[in-house]
């Protein structure tokens, strides 16, 4: 453990975790800021961000950890980056089908799992399944 984390009580691996964190939070919005989220998130989700932005303020306070308030806006931060991408009926709409098939467990109609995709594109190929794993594995150890 590193000097720095044993002064905050983080590990160096949850150290490194809030980095990243950090990062991907503000890649969407350059300098990311509680207010231009708010702003992007759908109304009808601003009550539960105020609410939880206040917890994790006071969770930063009490603990002198900000990781509380990192992990929240880079949260945040995701689904506002959704809503621009999709745009807000977009972004209703991905929100209802995610709730309806938590609350069903079924799958969505018109999508194949992964096994399919995969022999999908294996035939496509020309190949087998293990053929086409074998492939993408191999494809990814060059990059490495």
């Amino acid at each position: 453990m590193s000097a720095s984390s044993k002064s905050s009580g983080l590990t160096d691996e949850r150290n490194a975790e809030l980095l990243v964190l950090m990062h991907v939070a503000r890649q969407p919005f350059g300098e990311i800021s509680p207010g231009n989220i708010r702003a992007i998130v759908v109304p009808e989700e601003h009550a539960e961000f105020d609410e939880g932005w206040r917890a994790a303020c006071l969770a930063a306070a009490e603990t002198q950890d900000l990781s509380t308030v990192v992990e929240f806006l880079a949260c945040c931060g995701r689904r506002a980056l959704l809503v621009e991408q999709l745009g807000v009926n977009g972004y209703r709409e991905l929100m209802a089908r995610a709730g309806e098939r938590l609350r069903t467990g079924a799958e969505p109609t018109g999508v194949m799992s992964g096994q399919q995709t995969k022999a999908m594109i294996a035939q496509r190929l020309g190949m087998t399944v293990e053929e086409l794993s074998a492939m993408v594995a191999e494809r990814l150890r060059n990059r490495a």
